[in-house]
């Protein structure tokens, strides 16, 4: 078939790269849920895990409920590209209000090789998960 041919004219290791992650990139890693992220920050205090938890919210919906021990980085992923100071060798655990600004922010620190995931459910699912209050 010669539409085959041609298309096949795309070298091998082209073809095999589409579909894995760039050389240095990685994609996004499984979400975190509350229940996984509270094992992780048990570990991670008693010396057993070593993450970094995120904040890409803006400084205002910190200052109202943030995790303990989490970075900020405000609008890192939507509103800025210049990302935080972070640990290559560390996962990192990427938070915001429901999800969508920690996903921006995820993915752009998996195409820099970092082990990443999101927490589900964002800051809202935290909450509701530890049974605090919400931000309206």
């Amino acid at each position: 078939d010669a539409r085959r041919a041609s298309s096949s004219s795309v070298p091998e290791a082209q073809a095999t790269t589409a579909d894995a992650p760039a050389a240095r990139g990685r994609r996004v890693g499984p979400d975190v849920d509350a229940a996984e992220l509270t094992t992780l920050l048990e570990a991670r205090a008693t010396g057993d895990a070593d993450f970094t938890l995120l904040d890409v919210r803006e400084v205002d919906e910190h200052d109202f409920a943030h995790i303990a021990g989490d970075a900020q980085a405000p609008g890192y992923g939507t509103r800025t590209r210049q990302r935080p100071e972070l640990d290559p060798a560390q996962r990192v655990v990427v938070y915001c209000a429901r999800g969508p600004r920690a996903r921006a922010a995820a993915d752009l620190l998996a195409g820099e090789g970092f082990d990443v995931s999101v927490l589900h459910g964002g800051m809202l699912g935290w909450q509701l998960a530890q049974g605090a209050p919400t931000r309206p």
